[in-house]
C-alpha cells in the first residue's frame, strides 16, 4: 500500500539470524502457540522480503538482543543534536 501511494516508510527488523529469540520473547509475551507457530514458519520468508525490499526510505537491521526502542531511540537521539 505504501508503494502504491507513494507513502515513504522505514523498514526495521531483525536479522535473519535471530528466528530463535523472537519466538522465545513470543512466548514470553505470552502470545499463543498457534502465533507462534505462524509467526515461525513464515519468519525466513518475511526476513528475506524485507532484506530485498529497496522501496524503503530507510531500513534497519536489529542486532541480536536490540528492541525496536533501541533502534527509535537512536534515531531520535540523532535527530536530536
Amino acid at each position: 500500500m505504501c508503494r502504491r501511494e507513494n507513502i515513504e516508510y522505514w523498514l526495521i527488523f531483525p536479522s535473519a539470524d535471530q528466528k530463535d529469540e523472537y519466538m522465545t520473547r513470543a512466548l514470553g509475551r505470552g502470545n499463543s502457540q498457534e502465533f507462534i507457530e505462524r509467526t515461525s514458519i513464515r519468519f525466513d520468508k518475511h526476513m528475506e522480503r524485507y532484506a530485498r525490499d529497496t522501496s524503503a526510505k530507510r531500513k534497519i537491521v536489529l542486532k541480536r538482543g536490540e528492541y525496536l526502542e533501541n533502534a527509535l531511540g537512536d534515531f531520535l537521539d540523532s535527530t536530536a543534536r
